[in-house]
């Protein structure tokens, strides 16, 4: 024998579904622990730009550092350093992912949309370098190529602006 509800909703489940994320979405707790401009950095075919695989990327970085020293540092991630000191020690300079990089950083976020994991684009590793005084700008455009996607783009402009010599 089949029941029947004694009232009828007009709420479908995704109609259900839709309002929950909606509020979800505008609970001040779930928007502070977003990353700022997390928007900005959203998973998007354009942020793609030109994937390059690690091995490449070193291989563009040891032309502009010839004494580029590589190491592991951690799974998944290789560290990247310079002779310091008159070649006494070494300075790390920073890290870069294994595997293949989207030009862009990217964000990746749970179903709240907050950020659980960035990919980090090679375009990023290069303006770390800039800001560290170990790369110029010109020399990076000059062997990886001049950014060209405007969207994504934008903020490697503004933040090698500064450094530009």
């Amino acid at each position: 024998m089949l029941v029947q509800p004694r009232y009828r909703s007009s709420y479908s489940f995704e109609d259900a579904k839709t309002k929950l994320r909606e509020e979800i979405n505008d609970d001040p707790r779930v928007k502070a622990e977003r990353f700022p401009d997390q928007d900005f950095y959203a998973v998007h075919p354009r942020r793609l730009g030109r994937p390059l695989h690690h091995s490449d990327v070193l291989r563009l970085l040891r032309r502009l550092l010839p004494d580029l020293y590589v190491t592991d540092t951690q799974v998944g991630t290789v560290g990247l350093y310079v002779p310091h000191n008159r070649g006494k020690d070494l300075r790390f300079l920073g890290g870069c992912p294994l595997g293949w990089m989207p030009e862009w950083s990217m964000m990746l976020t749970d179903e709240r949309g907050v950020a659980v994991e960035e990919r980090r684009g090679w375009r990023t590793v290069l303006a770390k370098l800039i800001k560290q005084g170990v790369v110029e700008e010109r020399d990076a455009n000059r062997v990886f190529g001049r950014p060209i996607d405007e969207g994504p783009s934008k903020k490697w402009h503004l933040q090698c602006r500064k450094f530009r010599s």
